[in-house]
């Protein structure tokens, strides 16, 4: 089975495009979240405190989502590489994979989606810690929300081979079908 190379190009594309977007995302957030963070509490807690909430539960949920497009995405070419491969021709992700195998990235620092997962977790327990005077219940269930949400986009990259294996059934499958 071989792919176009224009598609082949697109799903390229379409993880350098979603890593873009991420930074486009995080950059604004952290300017946000520093904007906020000096507002009178006192005078506008709760307008402060939803704002808050909103920025960081949006972005933080958009970069969770592009997260999971850049990982599927990457499996997928991995895959495709892995089919196509001659030995007598160089596939960096191949090659790559056959490294990730005998030296894995770092545990935090590993990916970029870890990485961002981690300002998340900070931002959302500095949430909770800035709004909890207000109305801790209330800010407790916000809080939980943001950090469920950073727990998820710091798996995401844990699942990697999960795709791998989902992508080869279902290409094998396709295979099958022809």
């Amino acid at each position: 089975m071989n792919i176009e190379e224009k598609d082949r190009d697109k799903v390229i594309s379409e993880i350098s495009e979603c890593q873009g977007r991420i930074l486009q995302t995080l950059v604004p957030t952290i300017l946000a979240m520093g904007l906020i963070s000096i507002a009178d509490r006192e005078k506008f807690a709760l307008i402060t405190s939803v704002t808050a909430f909103s920025v960081l539960f949006s972005t933080c949920l958009y970069v969770t989502s592009l997260s999971y497009k850049i990982f599927r995405n990457a499996s997928f070419i991995r895959v495709l590489t892995e089919r196509n491969a001659k030995h007598e021709t160089f596939y960096w992700e191949e090659v790559l994979s056959k490294f990730n195998k005998h030296q894995s990235p770092p545990k935090i620092i590993g990916y970029e989606t870890k990485t961002i997962a981690i300002i998340y977790l900070v931002f959302s327990f500095t949430y909770i810690f800035m709004f909890y005077e207000i109305d801790p219940l209330v800010t407790m269930m916000l809080g939980l929300i943001l950090t469920v949400t950073a727990i998820r986009m710091l798996f995401i990259p844990n699942f990697s081979d999960k795709y791998y294996e989902e992508w080869t059934k279902i290409l094998d499958e396709y295979d099958e079908s022809l």
